[in-house]
């Protein structure tokens, strides 16, 4: 399973590492989007895993409102079960640590502030970085996210979401991040440095 989940990981030319293969689960109108995304996760790491189930585990609410502690030590009893093991990480992971972690072909539970902002840049950022070279492309990025960082952090509850980390870019010190929306939100691009003044300083790992 570890050499599949390896060979899962697209080194691209212009210095993009993805992992590829993580299941799409969109969670639809009813904002399921914790129990969509650990779906997605479990059952890359080939745990059997339903989002409806899940989000009863985590008392979901219509339209969003999962009780995250409730619905992590169901994941994590379900993961034990399954022979893995299941981290919460200590904060924000540092760019090395996400790279450590995309390497081995490991995404990463990412909780965060998916506000208006941080989306529009998203958006934007995945669109213009596929016309660019690259060595030009890492100064837009740097000058872009400089703006960004001077901005105060989001509020500890606006617009709480959970997503997945499945690459980055060294040259650029960008991560790719995934959605559970559909697959128009498969794969978009922020700066790392970005991503952590987005992030709720919450992370999950599913290893091995």
């Amino acid at each position: 399973i570890r050499r599949v989940h390896r060979a899962n990981v697209e080194n691209r030319t212009n210095g993009d590492a993805v992992i590829r293969n993580i299941p799409m689960v969109d969670q639809g109108p009813k904002g399921y989007c914790v129990p969509a995304t650990f779906e997605r996760c479990m059952r890359y790491m080939e745990i059997p895993a339903d989002m409806y189930l899940l989000a009863m585990a985590g008392s979901t609410g219509l339209g969003g409102g999962t009780h995250t502690p409730t619905l992590v030590k169901s994941v994590q009893q379900e993961v034990w079960a399954a022979g893995r093991t299941f981290d919460a990480l200590s904060g924000h992971p540092s760019f090395r640590e996400i790279q450590r972690m995309i390497d081995s072909g490991v995404p990463i539970l990412w909780g965060l502030h998916s506000t208006e902002t941080f989306n529009r840049i998203a958006n934007n950022r995945t669109t213009q970085r596929k016309s660019i070279n690259p060595k030009d492309w890492k100064k837009t990025v740097e000058e872009e996210s400089e703006g960004i960082l001077k901005r105060p952090k989001p509020h500890i509850q606006d617009s709480r979401h959970i997503c997945i980390i499945h690459g980055y870019n060294k040259e650029t010190e960008e991560i790719a991040f995934t959605d559970s929306w559909g697959e128009r939100y498969r794969e978009r691009w922020i700066s790392a440095a970005e991503a952590e003044h987005f992030s709720q300083g919450r992370c999950w790992v599913i290893k091995y």
